[in-house]
C-alpha cells in the first residue's frame, strides 16, 4: 500500500516540474522582446587611441651598475 502511495507521489511531483517548466518556457516565448527592427553598428572609437605619455623621457630604471646586467661578453657566445 504504501509503494502505491510513493509511486503515486512521483508521478504527480514529475508532471508538476515538467507541466511547470513548459509554462515557464511557453511564458518566455510569448513575451520576449524582439529587436529586429534596432540595427547593431560596430564603428571605430570616436577618439584618438594614441596619446603621448605624461613622462616623455621615460621610467628611469635603478641598479643599472650592477655587473651582471652589463656584463656584455655574456652575450656573445663564440662556443661552436
Amino acid at each position: 500500500m504504501m509503494k502505491k502511495y510513493l509511486k503515486i507521489s512521483i508521478i504527480i511531483f514529475l508532471s508538476t516540474g515538467v507541466f511547470s517548466s513548459l509554462g515557464l518556457f511557453a511564458l518566455k516565448i510569448i513575451f520576449e522582446e524582439k529587436n529586429e527592427k534596432e540595427l547593431i553598428v560596430l564603428g571605430p572609437d570616436n577618439r584618438d587611441i594614441f596619446t603621448i605619455p605624461k613622462d616623455v623621457g621615460g621610467k628611469k630604471v635603478s641598479n643599472l651598475g650592477i655587473e651582471i646586467l652589463n656584463n656584455k661578453e655574456a652575450l656573445i657566445d663564440e662556443e661552436k
